[in-house]
């Protein structure tokens, strides 16, 4: 499903696609492990609302929205520092939850969740959160709770345990996270299936972009990426 980003911004209760789309993801979801009653208590109460690329979904210091869920595109978690600077925390995709900690102002200015590319994201309103909860067994709430905070608190203790590692680490990490996530098989390896310029891997590495660049290169004449113009491919056995 291709997010309409000419609607930004603007929720929908009525597409039938993209409740198709989200059922068919929460219903795959490792975490949540929902049964039918659940998921369709969830998947009727969904606002869906389209985002373009660069705009901003979601702040920590917002109202809890109750629940949010990436239908369609890329959306990446950004931390602004209270001191100034950013650093991208990751790239999420189709079915991932979104949840955004509310933080401490004299370590970090904001965390806000931004359209990479055009998004679609499915929203369950704090109210319809409360209805949903009636047709939850205690297991499905714990695990809805669970699956909201597991992939940015995981995304957290990587970006610690890179913290003392070599650029050259740092890039290679971040590019098999990218692999596993979004990547489409390549016949030099894995294609990494979304935009991504120097910049934006190094906001992701906590690195300057001329370092970002050298380690990219250094990656390359190394072998472990294809040399392939215009596209990060993992070369076979480097994810």
């Amino acid at each position: 499903m291709t997010p309409a980003a000419g609607v930004n911004g603007a929720p929908s209760r009525g597409w039938g696609p993209a409740r198709q789309t989200l059922r068919a993801l929460l219903s795959r979801h490792t975490v949540l492990g929902m049964s039918a009653g659940a998921l369709e208590a969830v998947v009727s109460r969904v606002e869906f609302t389209c985002w373009r690329a660069r705009q901003e979904i979601a702040a920590s210091d917002e109202e809890p929205a109750g629940v949010r869920v990436v239908v369609a595109g890329v959306v990446k978690i950004v931390c602004h520092g209270a001191a100034g600077g950013t650093v991208m925390v990751q790239l999420v995709g189709p079915g991932c939850l979104l949840h955004l900690a509310q933080v401490r102002r004299d370590t970090v200015g904001r965390v806000c969740a931004l359209a990479h590319t055009p998004a679609l994201v499915g929203t369950l309103p704090a109210g319809a959160w409360r209805e949903v909860a009636c047709h939850l067994r205690v297991d499905e709430t714990l695990r809805l709770a669970e699956g909201a905070w597991q992939t940015l608190s995981g995304r957290l203790y990587e970006k610690c345990a890179l913290l003392a590692q070599p650029v050259r680490q740092r890039v290679l990490q971040e590019l098999r996270v990218l692999a596993r996530d979004f990547g489409t098989p390549h016949p030099a390896g894995v294609y990494i299936d979304v935009p991504l310029s120097h910049a934006d891997l190094a906001s992701l590495v906590g690195a300057a972009r001329a370092n970002v660049t050298r380690a990219l290169g250094a990656l390359r004449a190394a072998g472990v990426l294809a040399a392939i113009p215009g596209r990060l491919v993992l070369a076979a056995g480097a994810s």
